[in-house]
């Protein structure tokens, strides 16, 4: 595993822990549904978003 490697090098880390990690590793399509953008764009509305940060004067 040549990113392993180069991972464990550039971190100092120990080689044999970065590949059991990574070895370890598997695809959760949670996470993968949760980082793609929207499926429906929605119109953005300034006036609501700027009455929950923004303190009125």
């Amino acid at each position: 595993m040549a990113f392993a490697d180069d991972l464990a090098s550039r971190r100092n880390l120990d080689a044999a822990w970065v590949r059991q990690a990574l070895g370890q590793a598997r695809l959760n399509p949670t996470v993968v549904r949760l980082m793609q953008p929207p499926t429906q764009a929605f119109v953005k509305n300034w006036r609501v978003y700027r009455s929950r940060f923004i303190d009125p004067v």
